[in-house]
């Protein structure tokens, strides 16, 4: 059995024994959430990474690999019925935004990223080519930024994931993102790209490389960005989507039909609602400066209601296939993630 789950394994040098599956068994312990009364968590080891649910309080704890440490208790349906209460009230006292007409809103983030030092990239987990990465205060829209740079002959720019099971304790089903974006005075992308979005993919590439999710497996819907001829043509962002019904076995571009002007900042709002399982339902939003440029409505990204959005994706890479012509950079600031539509 592992340490924290009554699973068995073959003894080694059994008929059975394979080391791959038993070094897969010794991840549950740390993939497979524990749940138990609070009171009995003295009794599983604290993996690093390993979850403890405690069914009696609602509590969240997550190991260090010496302790239990606690995340708090989350129920997302309380939360979400929390915010639509206050709008509400606000409504009835006509203090809401909306009462008067104005598209902004009263929503504060449940997630705010400013970049504004090192430290806010610690917000992610199993991040990649981060040397390519530092916080700038010029550019900057608010006090500092996230640069993250593409060489010249390369592709990578970064990739890090902001896991919502490990910062909020579970795993939404609709999110809206909104970010600050600058693509750097030089760009010059000869080739399609991609920028931050949405993910789960469990570990799996067929949901995010050359691969055709199956429902069950894994889907995404990271940002993406478009060649352009030259520094002076205007660059085209809009999402790069990896589910079942995808044309290829590389995933779909859903364009904006925008013109972004290099050196110059834009707010991004990104929403996902995934689909009822089995359905063609799920939404997918872009605005540019709050104005809608992508409004989809018939995704299917999954079979099962296990699947949920795992990840908020900050990746920036430039192919496909082909390098980058030259050394250029992508500006990411004021990163805010919720459940609740921002605008």
């Amino acid at each position: 059995m592992t340490d924290n789950h009554n699973y068995n394994r073959p003894e080694e040098g059994s008929q059975d024994w394979h080391i791959p599956l038993n070094e897969n068994f010794d991840q549950i312990d740390t993939d497979v959430e524990i749940r138990d009364e609070e009171s009995n968590i003295e009794n599983y080891e604290p993996k690093a990474g390993a979850k403890f649910l405690a069914l009696d309080t609602g509590v969240r704890y997550i190991g260090d690999g010496s302790s239990w440490n606690e995340l708090g208790v989350s129920d997302p349906v309380a939360d979400r019925l929390e915010r639509i209460e206050s709008r509400l009230d606000d409504l009835e006292s006509g203090t809401s935004d909306e009462a008067t007409g104005s598209e902004e809103t009263d929503v504060n983030p449940k997630t705010r990223i400013p970049f504004d030092s090192q430290s806010s990239l610690d917000e992610f987990s199993n991040s990649y080519s981060m040397g390519n990465v530092s916080i700038v205060s010029n550019p900057a829209y608010e006090n500092s930024a996230c640069e993250i740079r593409i060489q010249e002959g390369g592709h990578e720019g970064a990739s890090m994931h902001y896991l919502f099971d490990d910062q909020w304790g579970y795993e939404p089903e609709e999110l809206h993102a909104r970010y600050w974006l600058r693509f750097s005075d030089n760009w010059n992308s000869n080739w399609n790209g991609k920028l931050p979005g949405f993910g789960a993919t469990d570990g799996e590439t067929v949901a995010r490389a050359s691969g055709r999710p199956n429902g069950y497996d894994g889907w995404s819907a990271r940002g993406s960005f478009y060649s352009t001829s030259g520094t002076s043509d205007p660059v085209d962002i809009g999402y790069y989507v990896y589910h079942p019904e995808q044309s290829s076995q590389y995933g779909d571009h859903v364009t904006a039909g925008a013109n972004l002007e290099r050196g110059t900042w834009y707010q991004i709002d990104q929403r996902v609602e995934l689909n009822t399982p089995g359905e063609n339902d799920g939404v997918l939003q872009l605005w540019i400066d709050e104005e809608l440029y992508i409004d989809e409505n018939s995704f299917r990204f999954r079979d099962t209601s296990d699947l949920k959005i795992e990840s908020y994706w900050g990746h920036v890479y430039h192919g496909g296939s082909e390098p980058s012509p030259n050394d250029m950079a992508v500006y990411w600031d004021e990163l805010s993630l919720d459940e609740a539509k921002l605008l």
